[in-house]
């Protein structure tokens, strides 16, 4: 009987783990854009100076490869817009967020969303593009 009822309690707090876990996931799920940038500005100082710089010199990369198809699709290269990243552990976009609804920006955001991999510390982080002309 005591057997029994020990299988019942692990079960229980499996399920109930399994729910808090569940809970987190899910409430973290609709973040603003403001929030999105706060998260991205906030895990800057999860990485090591190397990692950091290893990103910095990836997005710089990404970049120059990035602007060119959004530009000769659209025209133009807009003043000022950000576009903030999700990045999954398996280094893959998981979400993201933009400021700035032109073609361009809308053109960004979907190649970064698609092609950008950063596998960095081993868990997810948050990281942006701004990009600005004349600031």
């Amino acid at each position: 009987m005591r057997s029994i009822r020990l299988q019942f309690e692990v079960k229980l707090l499996l399920a109930l783990g399994a729910i808090l876990l569940g809970a987190l996931f899910l409430g973290s799920g609709n973040l603003s854009f403001a929030e999105a940038k706060a998260k991205a500005y906030a895990d800057r100082s999860l990485f090591s100076a190397g990692q950091l710089s290893k990103l910095e010199k990836f997005q710089a990369r990404f970049t120059e490869v990035a602007f060119p198809p959004c530009q000769a699709s659209t025209g133009i290269v807009p003043g000022n817009f950000t576009v903030i990243i999700e990045v999954g552990l398996d280094g893959r976009v998981a979400r993201s967020w933009r400021q700035g609804d032109s073609d361009f920006v809308v053109c960004f955001q979907q190649i970064m969303t698609e092609n950008f991999f950063f596998i960095s510390m081993g868990q997810p982080f948050f990281t942006l593009f701004e990009y600005s002309i004349g600031s």
